[in-house]
């Protein structure tokens, strides 16, 4: 079974995909160039969020976020045990020490009662300083971001959201990407928004954070990328490359977020894949309706073509969290 067609996708994209890549080879934009700064500024407005910061791949983009809070050797990072190797990978990396938490079964994302299990057992063990929570967005679901949020606030944590499977889901009118303190996503092709070859990003609304994270995705640069004042980011690029920036450019901007009313064949194949995703959902594959804040995307077209390009649905349930003070290991941005 093909898990993604990319010779039918560049078929049916090729004009606009040559003439953007051709645009970059003509400019001799290749790193950090006018196509990647004009994605960063499209996917920060369709997050909704003040600073979208690309990067090498979704891996980076998490260590990136990681390396801006300063986790460190002695922290804990609470990560869900059903996800991509590099979401606990990265914790690691820093030194930090990741601890899994069980997954909801209808959902397979972050089971919030194991999660605070989880906390009130590291702080009982006192080994460990509980830090941040890694949050994935798996199947196109955004997790339970309600209770999560209510619990990284008692315990005073931060949500790194790994919206890498996640990304073009909403929940009550949020879109994936916005729900963390930082954000992060994967352009790898296989992802809801893919790229040809690898790219990621880092979203936040902090100031501070995002200043940082560019500084360390360039070698630690200052003012200019040969004014080093502090350590960089090992192995992590500069910036997605341009020929990337521009497919992520052309992708993201003309087909899987605009002109939601579109007619013909391809709309005729969006309704014929939402309806067969319900048809699941129903079945007791995961929940469906009468879930609040629930905005379904599962297949999303572009085109005439009928071919579907963009897998995600965004579900959670606002369930109130009552709890007491902690102390606070998050530092001031």
């Amino acid at each position: 079974m093909q898990f993604r067609d990319l010779k039918k996708q560049y078929e049916v994209l090729k004009e606009g995909m040559d003439a953007a890549i051709g645009q970059v080879l003509t400019e001799s934009n290749y790193i950090s160039g006018r196509q990647v700064a004009e994605l960063e500024e499209t996917l920060a407005a369709y997050v909704g969020v003040r600073h979208c910061i690309a990067c090498a791949n979704g891996t980076d983009a998490l260590t990136l976020a990681l390396m801006a809070w300063g986790i460190r050797e002695g922290d804990a990072v609470f990560v869900p045990d059903f996800t991509f190797f590099s979401s606990a990978e990265t914790a690691a990396y820093e030194g930090a020490t990741p601890v899994f938490t069980d997954i909801l079964e209808d959902t397979f994302n972050m089971d919030p009662d194991s999660l605070e299990r989880a906390i009130k057992a590291v702080l009982a063990e006192g080994k460990l300083t509980p830090r941040a929570i890694v949050a994935v967005d798996l199947f196109g679901l955004p997790a339970d971001y309600d209770r999560i949020r209510g619990i990284a606030d008692r315990y005073c944590l931060y949500i790194l959201e790994d919206a890498a499977q996640g990304f073009g889901g909403e929940y009550h009118g949020r879109r994936a990407g916005s729900f963390g303190d930082i954000s992060t996503t994967s352009f790898f092709p296989a992802k809801p928004l893919g790229c040809y070859g690898d790219g990621g990003a880092v979203f936040t609304d902090c100031d501070e954070w995002a200043e940082l994270i560019r500084s360390y995705r360039v070698h630690g640069k200052g003012s200019d990328k040969y004014d080093n004042v502090r350590q960089g980011a090992e192995g992590v690029c500069e910036n997605s490359d341009n020929p990337g920036g521009a497919w992520f450019r052309l992708g993201a901007v003309q087909h899987p977020f605009e002109k939601p009313g579109r007619t013909g064949r391809g709309a005729g194949a969006s309704e014929r894949a939402r309806r067969a995703v319900h048809d699941l959902l129903s079945a007791g594959h995961a929940p469906a309706d009468g879930i609040p804040g629930v905005l379904p995307v599962w297949g999303d077209v572009s085109g005439d073509d009928g071919c579907v390009r963009q897998s995600a649905v965004a579900a959670a349930v606002a369930v109130s969290d009552q709890g007491g003070p902690a102390a606070d290991h998050r530092s001031d941005p």
